[in-house]
């Protein structure tokens, strides 16, 4: 289990706050998403549409908070929820580590042709990739 917001938990249910966990991941089709609302005063979200007529919906009539887990909030219709007296918030910086992680991990295997070898093995074929060595090189990141 990932330990990521775990102590944001702990943190809300200490303070009384009764936390009910999604059934399943999103992102949530609209109407599945509307289903969910009802008796909700926030929503821990992640790339849920919170479009205009999901918060127009009487099923969010109740809806205080919005509180995006992710980088960004691009999947809310912020006029609507402001509109509805919703506020809407993110956590930026929360997946600064895993991005770099993952972005280094790119670099790393296309260095090294690890796609060219996954895909020959998919076909079959075994044939050496080595690709090109990253010790001692000057990575600059440009952005």
């Amino acid at each position: 289990m990932s330990k990521v917001g775990v102590a944001s938990l702990q943190m809300m249910c200490e303070a009384g706050c009764e936390v009910v966990m999604a059934p399943k991941m999103g992102p949530l089709p609209a109407k599945e998403l509307e289903a969910a609302l009802p008796g909700f005063d926030a929503i821990l979200a992640s790339v849920d549409q919170f479009k205009h007529e999901v918060l127009l919906s009487p099923n969010a009539k109740k809806l205080k908070l919005i509180s995006r887990w992710g980088v960004g909030y691009d999947s809310v219709d912020i006029p609507t929820a402001t509109a509805q007296g919703i506020v809407v918030a993110y956590v930026p910086g929360l997946l600064n580590n895993a991005v770099a992680d993952y972005a280094f991990s790119l670099l790393c295997s296309i260095a090294r042709r690890v796609h060219s070898g996954h895909l020959l093995m998919t076909q079959g074929v075994w044939k050496q990739e080595w690709g090109h060595d990253i010790f001692g090189k000057t990575l600059g990141i440009v952005g």
